[in-house]
């Protein structure tokens, strides 16, 4: 359930993912293996369609053909600021 707007929706769980709702495109949730393991590949939802996608190591790239994003990501590893930036992004786009 959205925090946000109290929207209850379904979504599938993957190691890595963060989750956007779909009803008022705010961001909702993540489940992450920080610290214990890659936080990337990392698989973005829209509700339960997978929108995007954030790649790499040392560096990040976050990738939508949904939503025609091809772009590197400046934020590092470091408490999460990687999601975030991505969040940021992809929350941008889909209130456009």
């Amino acid at each position: 359930m959205c925090e946000e707007c109290n929207h209850d929706y379904s979504a599938p769980e993957e190691n890595n993912a963060i989750y956007i709702c779909p009803h008022c495109h705010t961001y909702a949730d993540y489940i992450c293996e920080y610290g214990y393991g890659p936080i990337t590949p990392c698989s973005i939802f829209l509700g339960d369609t997978k929108i995007a996608k954030i790649k790499g190591c040392l560096s990040y790239h976050l990738e939508s053909y949904i939503l025609n994003i091809n772009q590197d990501l400046q934020k590092g590893y470091k408490d999460l600021e990687v999601y975030k930036e991505a969040v940021d992004v992809i929350v941008k786009k889909l209130k456009l």
